[in-house]
């Protein structure tokens, strides 16, 4: 599978709706991949990239049925709340960035080396830290914190904004 970041056609707002002229002709990527060891609870995920000058912009778009958010400080668990991740190897460098996103717009942004499991998760991983990300911009439709869990359809989008700044340290 294959797929193409567009240049931008215009100054990107996070904000934007799904259709927007901004991201109209951005390519959709449905997400279908799940880990085998998540939830069997797979709403439905959609995730737009376009790129300009400056980084990467990216909007997931994500039916759901289940929604919690918890997680409210920089690099927690993420992945306990309805959540979506971006993954991208920088040309160049040495393994991935795994940046992980919660509905409330929590990041959990990670620098892998080695993605082997062991028993204590990654085999080699480093936290990126957290002065590295203040350039990133995040949107979310969401509140920052949804408690109790919502047990009913909803759609819920969340926007990225990662500088090239940020990939060219790894």
């Amino acid at each position: 599978m294959s797929y193409c970041v567009k240049r931008a056609p215009m100054p990107v707002k996070l904000d934007a709706a799904w259709d927007s002229p901004v991201w109209a002709d951005a390519e959709i990527i449905d997400i279908a991949l799940f880990r085998d060891k998540s939830s069997d609870h797979r709403p439905r995920t959609q995730c737009k990239l376009l790129y300009d000058d400056t980084g990467i912009y990216g909007l997931f778009q994500v039916d759901d049925n289940y929604v919690k958010c918890l997680q409210t400080k920089y690099n927690q668990g993420v992945c306990q709340d309805s959540c979506v991740e971006f993954f991208v190897a920088p040309a160049g460098g040495q393994g991935y960035l795994n940046f992980e996103f919660n509905c409330g717009g929590c990041l959990l942004l990670f620098h892998v080396l080695d993605p082997e499991r062991t028993s204590n998760g990654l085999k080699q991983y480093r936290p990126v830290p957290e002065v590295a990300v203040k350039e990133m911009q995040i949107f979310h439709t969401m509140p920052t914190v949804v408690d109790p869990e919502i047990q009913h359809p909803i759609s819920w989008r969340l926007g990225f904004f990662a500088p090239f700044s940020l990939f060219r340290e790894f």
